[in-house]
């Protein structure tokens, strides 16, 4: 997943979506190969293009329990235009156009059941505003066989999007941001009462380069199958520091 593998110092709100959080492996003992093709060849061509594939001891995240006895394969695969986009979400950067789109996949095998994942993802920046959206897909398929007394795991779909964007009014000091972001624990569920919604806005203050910073968010949860709705809206301040 895009967000889930930006560093936490270049977020651009305090936490990560839901989706992101809830989808996307995790990484146990193992290796990833990380190359680059193409170079510059004109503003409206790739500036490059990126490839990554991975193999791990198992996920040992929200998905399974590790039991490091499962063999975690990932690939993803993004096409990047004009300039570099930065090491961070926000507009942090001396460039005046850059767009990155990709997918990755990663399957994970366990002793119980196989997981396959997905997610496609597009980030962008133009002068002062950033934009990202991604959307993340999960299955889960038992392997044991019905005899078999372990009633884990359960088989499930899952899918959840984000949409985000982010706004420089002082250029390096201070930004405004608004992210919109959905999780499905099972989307085969047509009463949608395991889907959650969240509406995020905050501010962020940069100092040194966008090294220390200091973020105020404002998060409101919906319960998009709730009956009535509940009170768990939370307020989230957060000062970070990258050396």
């Amino acid at each position: 997943g895009g967000q889930q593998t930006q560093g936490s110092v270049g977020l651009m709100l305090t936490e990560r979506a839901v989706a992101a959080e809830n989808i996307t492996h995790g990484y146990d003992a193992g290796i990833r190969l990380r190359g680059s093709l193409l170079g510059d060849m004109g503003p409206f061509a790739p500036a490059g293009i990126t490839a990554k594939v991975g193999v791990y001891s198992g996920d040992g995240s929200v998905l399974t329990p590790d039991d490091n006895k499962g063999v975690l394969l990932v690939g993803a695969l993004h096409l990047n235009f004009g300039d570099d986009l930065g090491w961070s979400e926000s507009c942090l950067w001396d460039g005046v156009f850059g767009l990155r789109a990709g997918a990755s996949a990663a399957i994970n095998w366990e002793r119980e059941s196989k997981d396959q994942m997905l997610s496609v993802d597009l980030l962008a920046k133009v002068w002062r505003f950033s934009l990202r959206g991604e959307y993340l897909m999960a299955n889960r398929e038992p392997t044991y066989q019905a005899t078999d007394e372990a009633p884990y795991p359960e088989r499930f779909r899952r899918h959840g999007y984000l949409m985000q964007m982010g706004f420089m009014v002082v250029p390096d000091h201070l930004e405004l941001a608004f992210r919109h972001d959905y999780y499905d624990d099972d989307r085969e569920d047509v009463d949608d009462y395991s889907a959650v919604r969240y509406l995020t806005g905050g501010a962020n203050v940069f100092f040194l380069e966008g090294r220390v910073k200091f973020q105020l968010d404002y998060i409101h949860r919906m319960e998009a199958g709730a009956v009535e709705a509940i009170s768990n809206d939370t307020f989230m301040a957060q000062a970070t520091l990258a050396l």
